[in-house]
């Protein structure tokens, strides 16, 4: 939070976990970022910053970061990040249920009424819903395009994702190679 206040990057190295659950570093050397704010998203922190070689946003979860060193060096002026003049962080946190980096897209799918509900615990009031007959709705919401992959692995039996149409071939993709790992 005191880089975040005092405009500053910080160092650190990130982390994944070994089989035996201890917490190994991923890279032989430490990210350098620039910091903008901590969120919570599903009981986890996450740093939302901007790794210096793109112009992007990333999310580093806070419980995966060790050794980590406050910078002397200014963070990247916010006019450098592409969508960060502006944000809407509780847009971005709506449109991001993973925290997945990427784009938000426009996506529609096809889904039973009855989970209206569950669609909503996730999307928010980010989603909008559209009759399609007595049993069944179209829903459109603008959610990054990789948080919606996973998530219509969720739901693959009752979903049928519509659009964009790039999204519904990855979609395609995904549930065939589902299908390949256990037939294989």
């Amino acid at each position: 939070q005191k880089a975040i206040d005092n405009g500053k990057k910080v160092a650190f190295i990130f982390n994944g976990y070994s089989r035996d659950k201890k917490l190994i570093p991923i890279r032989h050397h430490k990210d350098i970022v620039s910091p903008y704010y901590i969120v919570a998203n599903s009981g986890k922190y996450y740093l939302i910053c901007n790794y210096d070689k793109y112009d992007n946003l990333s999310h580093y979860r806070l419980d995966r970061i060790s050794n980590i060193e406050l910078l002397d060096t200014p963070r990247k002026p916010r006019e450098q990040v592409q969508g960060l003049v502006g944000l809407d962080v509780a847009q971005y946190m709506a449109e991001h249920i993973y925290m997945f980096d990427g784009k938000s897209i426009r996506a529609r799918f096809e889904m039973p009424r009855y989970l209206i509900s569950d669609v909503l615990d996730f999307f928010k009031a980010n989603v909008d819903f559209e009759d399609l007959d007595k049993d069944r709705v179209l829903a459109t919401v603008k959610v990054n395009e990789n948080d919606m992959r996973l998530w219509a692995r969720l739901y693959a039996g009752q979903i049928k994702i519509t659009e964009p149409k790039a999204l519904t071939a990855l979609c395609k993709q995904d549930l065939a190679d589902a299908i390949a790992l256990y037939e294989g």
